[in-house]
């Protein structure tokens, strides 16, 4: 796929195992719980409609297929744009990055491309054309990623966080995950997993909301191939882009993580508020 706008592929192949455990059921998948009274996934169309964001597609496991393609029908959204990726249970997913790999080499997408996870909300000001937009800003061949800032320190030992330089170029990735040793470069200077507060002075928190330019689109297919297994860590390959190309960072109002019934109940209230007095996200 070629074209002069941007891209989408909203990442829903998880299993929400947090959540179905405190609701104690099986839930259709994150991306279609009803926040606000509507899927958490009609947020994100609505702002991929207002900012030009097309084509999209969403990954989604087996189990939940069917309910995606439901969800498809309701709003006449593309059945061959749901992909499955073939996981039947927690232990099989292919992570962020393999499902973002599995829609490229489907669809042959190799334009700008933006990936989103599908259990990511934020509150109303967030404005994706802004997003989009500082994108268009950017030199030929440079990336984006997003961050916001944590109010509560503690918090960096849980989330991955970027320290960026005075021209919002992402210089060091402190992360969650489980690999210290995937990338060495003059960019990326540390790769640590649930970083103390006393290592970093950043609070910047790094959402799963990135945008590819086409230039490093190839690059992944090449990060899936070297990963050799760590296609679960989800920011791993903007740390290991960062040492090829320039990624630059966008600032973000505060992010709903819908992963546990606390958050939902949260995220639920607050849309349902906004969603009674005015305009949605």
């Amino acid at each position: 796929m070629e074209g002069k706008g941007v891209g989408a592929v909203v990442l829903a192949a998880g299993y929400g195992t947090r959540l179905e455990r405190d609701l104690r059921q099986d839930t259709s998948g994150l991306a279609l719980v009803p926040v606000g009274g509507k899927p958490l996934l009609d947020y994100w169309m609505e702002a991929f409609e207002r900012s030009g964001v097309a084509p999209v597609y969403v990954v989604c496991n087996t189990r939940h297929e069917e309910h995606f393609k439901r969800w498809a029908e309701g709003r006449a959204f593309p059945l061959d744009h749901i992909i499955n990726d073939g996981s039947t249970c927690n232990e099989e997913r292919k992570g962020a990055i393999g499902a973002l790999h599995l829609a490229m080499k489907m669809k042959d997408l190799s334009g700008d491309l933006l990936a989103v996870a599908g259990d990511t909300l934020f509150d109303t000001d967030f404005k994706l054309e802004e997003v989009i937009d500082h994108f268009k800003s950017l030199a030929a061949g440079e990336s984006l990623i997003t961050y916001y800032e944590i109010k509560d320190r503690q918090e960096v030992t849980k989330r991955g966080i970027i320290e960026v330089d005075e021209n919002d170029k992402a210089m060091i990735m402190l992360l969650y995950y489980h690999d210290q040793n995937i990338v060495e470069s003059n960019t990326v200077t540390k790769f640590l997993e649930k970083p103390k507060v006393e290592e970093t002075e950043s609070s910047k928190a790094c959402p799963p909301l990135y945008i590819y330019s086409k230039s490093a689109v190839p690059l992944i297919n090449q990060y899936v191939d070297e990963a050799e297994g760590k296609l679960a860590l989800v920011d791993a390959p903007v740390a290991w882009l960062s040492a090829r190309t320039t990624i630059r960072a966008h600032r973000l109002p505060g992010r709903f993580d819908i992963g546990s019934l606390g958050d939902y109940i949260q995220a639920d209230a607050y849309f349902q508020k906004v969603n009674s007095t005015g305009p949605s996200q």
